[in-house]
């Protein structure tokens, strides 16, 4: 292997342009049916970023749902990956229609070594379902 030492002269301008941290999408869509969670059974919106994003930066009175008790799942149980950040109602939810509401003026920040915070614009509002479970499959004789 070979190996090279290069030796700058002068001084030099690097000039880059970084992209803001932004909200990329919601699990669900607006208008779709929600997911659950692999580990606790009940329904969660995750959020996903642009950038890893630090979970517990995320405060409950920036987020509302139309019905139950939401938490920021940032422990071993969440299925969100580190662009994501995950809200789990606190019980399972029944059949029906919901709507779970990202609050304007809501701040993340990323996780980053320099740090940048996301600002909400606007009321994200999500409306989504929740589907009754299948039916068990009868048992065999």
């Amino acid at each position: 292997m070979k190996s090279a030492t290069f030796t700058n002269t002068s001084d030099q301008t690097v000039t880059f342009t970084t992209a803001a941290l932004a909200l990329t999408g919601t699990t669900p869509a607006d208008n779709d049916s929600a997911s659950v969670n692999s580990t606790t059974g009940h329904t969660n919106v995750l959020l996903t970023f642009n950038f890893d994003v630090d979970p517990t930066s995320l405060a409950a009175s920036e987020f509302s749902a139309s019905t139950g008790t939401w938490a920021v799942n940032s422990g071993a149980t969440s299925d969100a990956g580190p662009n994501q950040i995950e809200i789990d109602a606190s019980t399972a939810l029944p059949p029906g229609d919901y709507t779970f509401t990202l609050k304007m003026g809501a701040t993340i920040d990323d996780a980053e070594a320099t740090p940048s915070t996301y600002t909400q614009a606007a009321d994200k509002v999500i409306h989504f379902s929740v589907a009754a479970p299948a039916p068990a499959a009868p048992a065999c004789f």
